[in-house]
């Protein structure tokens, strides 16, 4: 039964076992998996180029660089004012410890001689 319909590849459905139509059908997938294989290997080169990379993104690793440097500068000092304010905790700790017990520190100091 002729149908006459025409697949993705032009090929006819009508004379399925015609050997020069499928060498040509054949033939024209090599040459489309020729062009889909160099455009991926294309786009991999790109890819993995990070000089490119870097020229192509230029704007958005600028600002990654400036959140990281905000960041870091952000936990530097947190981390400063944290040793700061424990420091203060700790001195103002002992002071109401000599408040509250002046005998134990007098004590301490005379078994320290």
């Amino acid at each position: 039964m002729n149908t006459g319909r025409i697949d993705g590849h032009g090929a006819s459905s009508a004379e399925p076992h015609d050997p020069p139509r499928i060498e040509h059908e054949i033939e024209s997938i090599r040459g489309d998996l020729d062009v889909l294989v160099r455009e991926l290997d294309r786009r991999r080169h790109a890819a993995l180029d990070w000089r490119l990379q870097v020229r192509r993104h230029r704007r958005e690793l600028s600002i990654a660089g400036g959140v990281a440097a905000v960041a870091a500068i952000g936990l530097v000092w947190w981390g400063a004012r944290r040793r700061r304010r424990g420091s203060t905790a700790d001195l103002v700790h002992a002071l109401r410890l000599v408040v509250q017990h002046p005998d134990a520190l007098a004590r301490s100091l005379r078994s320290a001689r």
